[in-house]
């Protein structure tokens, strides 16, 4: 899975605390916290004026509320958003 390999490199100490939970809990768990991170971390950052951050965030909160959107969806719209001149 994708978030093992994206998880040691935002919290060590999380991804090794996984262990202990039974095994069908670690991936939604996990990807409860990497969602969280990724809310976090957009509006914690000094790069990104507060309003594009606000705006971010309220898209980022549409596309999960969204029942017509997967995960891999939702990755790749993220995907556009933080890197929209690329390509």
């Amino acid at each position: 899975m994708v978030y093992q390999e994206i998880l040691p490199r935002v919290s060590r100490s999380f991804y090794l605390t996984l262990r202990i939970l039974p095994r069908q809990l670690r991936e939604p768990i996990c990807l409860a916290y990497l969602l969280a991170r990724i809310s976090d971390t957009v509006a914690d950052s000094q790069v990104i004026a507060k309003t594009d951050r606000v705006k971010w965030l309220e898209s980022f909160e549409s596309l999960l509320l969204s029942q017509q959107h997967p995960v891999s969806e939702i990755t790749a719209q993220l995907r556009v958003e933080a890197h929209p001149h690329a390509g």
